[in-house]
């Protein structure tokens, strides 16, 4: 898996090179970013999970397949707390601190080549629902898309602004395997479901 994704990597450079070779725009790129992400809620069968808004950071490698289209791997992190509410007596009701990972590698599409460049983005990737200080929790890991727009302000044609937004979409949620099932021994904070997030994001652009 380590090497495919490698010879991935290879590919799009190369890709790149020999699509860009007569232009003198950057082709790879790194942004640091900060931003907020809306945690959204989970609704089980005994119980409701409310997670946290909170502040999240993390970054995205770009590289230019062609004149206004990006090949881009990104990765945010949410440290935050969420809230189980219990409807039963056999589960108990508690706060505790949760990080939210989103791992994604998508296509994103510039409008226009000027100093200001409005765009869109689509992704896929993999999302994390890491439960910390929580007796006989374990993580939940699912598939997941996000779509976004925001705009790029080139200050430089090696540095610039990044301001976005993304509507992120974990596409099943397992729980964090904290009770035996939905039914089963000790009620059920525990099913398939689906949740909603989102975020704004601003970064800092270093082309190369």
């Amino acid at each position: 898996m380590k090497k495919t994704f490698k010879y991935f990597l290879i590919l799009i450079f190369a890709t790149s090179l020999n699509n860009l070779n007569a232009q003198d725009d950057a082709i790879v790129s790194i942004t640091p970013l900060v931003g907020w992400q809306f945690g959204g809620s989970v609704r089980f069968v005994n119980a409701d999970l409310n997670i946290d808004d909170n502040v999240n950071y993390g970054g995205i490698l770009s590289v230019k397949v062609s004149y206004e289209t990006y090949v881009e791997v990104s990765y945010s992190l949410m440290s935050t707390s969420a809230d189980l509410r219990s409807f039963t007596p056999l589960i108990e009701s508690q706060t505790f601190d949760l990080d939210v990972h989103y791992i994604q590698i998508g296509g994103l599409r510039e409008f226009t080549d000027t100093k200001v460049r409005p765009f869109g983005m689509f992704s896929i990737g993999a999302t994390g629902f890491v439960p910390k200080d929580l007796p006989g929790a374990s993580s939940s890991w699912s598939f997941s898309i996000s779509l976004g727009a925001g705009a790029k302000y080139m200050i430089t044609p090696h540095i610039g602004l990044r301001l976005q937004g993304r509507l992120l979409m974990p596409l099943r949620f397992n729980g964090f395997g904290i009770y035996a099932g939905t039914g089963g021994v000790g009620g059920a904070a525990y099913s398939t479901v689906n949740i909603l997030q989102g975020d704004f994001q601003f970064g800092l652009i270093i082309a190369f």
